[in-house]
């Protein structure tokens, strides 16, 4: 039996949970696993901006993350300490000897040749984006089937980086949520398949409301996965409603001038 799935991830918060989920459809072919380099302009950063570069490194450390990761448990069903510790490639590594699906670890699908073979003699139907870097056409061209991605903002309004700020800077409480759509060249500018928003509440911190959308993210992508995965082999997309996406309007991104850390134990009502 072919299977249908292929994911690409450079393991956000809730990564491992994906993977297992994805898994667990019997559908997953292959991980392509981005390492996400530093690069030179990073290094660059480094030496400018040490005190900016160590606020971030606190923020990416096991234990400050693991606390996250731990708390996104309370939204996720079945999630468990596995895949609090499972951002680490031995991990990875564990849960396809499991699954048995191919992975494949690169520092660029854009130009790694073992990544870019990968998606060219992929049989799968769909190519489940979550998370890394920017995809270029030709990378897109490489693979056969269809690209979905998992964005955590309300599209077409929000697009880019960011999402939850932009929807409470603008008062547009109803739009805070995640969207799951067709990935085209064009930044979050493929066709919607499905929306998913959260409630709103002023008191909450904006940290934890980023928390509770990211986990909505990963939840409404398992979701749409599973209903994909009961489809019969060659459906594609053939009876979902496809919302269309705006070609014009703002693509966002991090704010100027915001220190993000601080912002995440002000209230959502005080955004601003």
């Amino acid at each position: 039996m072919k299977r249908k799935f292929v994911v690409t991830t450079h393991l956000p918060e809730g990564g491992a949970y994906f993977i297992d989920q994805v898994a667990r459809t019997g559908h997953l072919e292959t991980v392509i696993f981005q390492m996400l380099p530093v690069g030179r302009k990073g290094l660059v950063r480094l030496i400018r901006w040490p005190y900016a570069c160590m606020r971030e490194l606190y923020w990416q450390t096991q234990s400050f993350r693991s606390r996250r990761l731990m708390r996104l448990g309370r939204f996720l069903p079945g999630y468990t300490l596995e895949h609090v510790v499972g951002h680490r490639l031995n991990d990875i590594r564990r849960l396809a000897r499991r699954h048995g699906f191919k992975l494949v670890v690169t520092n660029s699908i854009n130009s790694d040749p073992a990544a870019l073979d990968a998606l060219r003699h992929s049989e799968a139907e769909f190519l489940l984006v979550q998370g890394g870097r920017i995809l270029k056409p030709s990378t897109l061209k490489a693979f056969k089937g269809i690209w979905l991605n998992g964005h955590g903002g309300y599209l077409p309004q929000y697009r880019g980086m960011h999402s939850e700020y932009w929807a409470l800077k603008h008062r547009d409480y109803d739009r805070i949520g995640v969207s799951i759509h067709v990935l085209v060249v064009r930044l979050d500018g493929g066709p919607i398949l499905q929306r998913s928003c959260i409630s709103y509440d002023p008191r909450e911190p904006y940290g934890d409301l980023l928390l509770r959308n990211h986990a909505n993210l990963v939840s409404t992508y398992v979701e749409f996965v599973r209903r994909l995965a009961e489809r019969p082999a060659g459906a594609g997309l053939s009876g979902f409603e496809l919302i269309p996406n705006s070609p014009v309007g703002p693509c966002y991104s991090a704010p100027a001038g915001v220190d993000m850390m601080r912002l995440a134990a002000t209230p959502a009502g005080e955004v601003r």
